[in-house]
């Protein structure tokens, strides 16, 4: 599987999102935010658009599957 690429700007530590959780949320509805903890991806922030248009196509392609079965 190919991992999305991430910029520096898409990281977030952990503290920076608990202090900034408005901006922040702000920010992700641009683009998805990866939250860092100890310079690990621990989680990822995206806005609920992004969200939708990434749920319905995961439900396209489970279909498309269970039409091949």
């Amino acid at each position: 599987m190919t991992k999305p690429s991430i910029t520096k700007d898409q990281m977030v530590k952990s503290s920076e999102a608990a202090k900034r959780f408005g901006t922040i949320r702000k920010r992700a509805k641009d683009q998805p935010l990866y939250i860092t903890d100890n310079g690990n991806i621990d989680s990822v922030l995206l806005g609920y658009e992004y969200f939708e248009k990434m749920y319905k196509r995961l439900m396209e392609l489970e279909e498309k599957e269970e039409e091949r079965r």
